[in-house]
């Protein structure tokens, strides 16, 4: 093998080698989901019963501490980053109070609203853990899994 030949080999070693790396970069970013979780506390104050009104399935779990603390998490099966984050800034996931007849409600307006990206139905998926104070009465909507009661 002469000079020139063993050079080509690694000049055109050296220039597929970027584009063998790229090509494999997108195919590994396909089935890449955006992801992200939120925190969110509310202080019941004197209030001893909370219902979630929060449109997806929701896992309670009882804590020692007085506020009822809200987790979600976020995945988005064929969305960016920046579209989750824009979905974010644009208060999709906020969740808000009201007290009703002594009740304290969690909820959340937009959750159930949908997007489009493209001429695409974003697939989300968010899934609740709600943290709530011991001796705290919680109150599901209909069709959730989880006990009226703790």
């Amino acid at each position: 093998m002469n000079n020139s030949t063993h050079f080509f080999r690694i000049a055109l070693t050296f220039l597929l080698l970027p584009l063998t790396i790229l090509s494999f970069g997108q195919q590994g970013n396909v089935n890449v989901m955006a992801e992200k979780v939120l925190v969110k506390s509310f202080n019941l104050h004197t209030t001893e019963v909370v219902s979630l009104e929060l449109g997806e399935p929701i896992d309670v779990q009882t804590w020692s501490k007085s506020t009822v603390r809200i987790q979600l998490n976020i995945a988005l099966a064929n969305g960016t980053e920046t579209t989750l984050k824009s979905l974010v800034q644009s208060g999709k996931y906020n969740l808000k109070y009201r007290i009703e007849d002594g009740v304290y409600v969690i909820y959340g307006p937009d959750l159930r609203k949908q997007y489009e990206v493209g001429n695409a139905l974003l697939k989300e998926n968010v899934s609740v853990t709600v943290f709530v104070p011991e001796n705290v009465l919680v109150l599901m909507p209909e069709g959730t899994n989880e006990p009226e009661s703790l």
